[in-house]
């Protein structure tokens, strides 16, 4: 993955020259993606880690204070379709 094509024919051993630093950078990538691909799959058939919640529950606004829109810091867009 990480051999760097030479114009020299080194040793006659092709074009491209690996080296241990490359080695190494490929071995951690394939590693993490099989590693990252083995989770998301087990995610995937298992249906684990769903945590989709809903909680409801009653509350008197009456009791509330009053709340002003300066305090709420909110950015109000206008988007205009054709």
């Amino acid at each position: 993955m990480f051999g760097h094509s030479i114009s020299l024919n080194f040793d006659r051993q092709g074009d491209s020259h690996k080296t241990a630093v490359g080695v190494l950078f490929s071995s951690f990538i394939y590693v993490f993606l099989l590693v990252f691909i083995v989770l998301k799959a087990k995610v995937l058939l298992y249906g684990q880690n769903d945590t989709n919640m809903t909680m409801i529950r009653v509350e008197d606004l009456q009791k509330k204070a009053p709340v002003k829109w300066k305090d709420l810091n909110l950015t109000i867009f206008f988007v205009i379709k054709k």
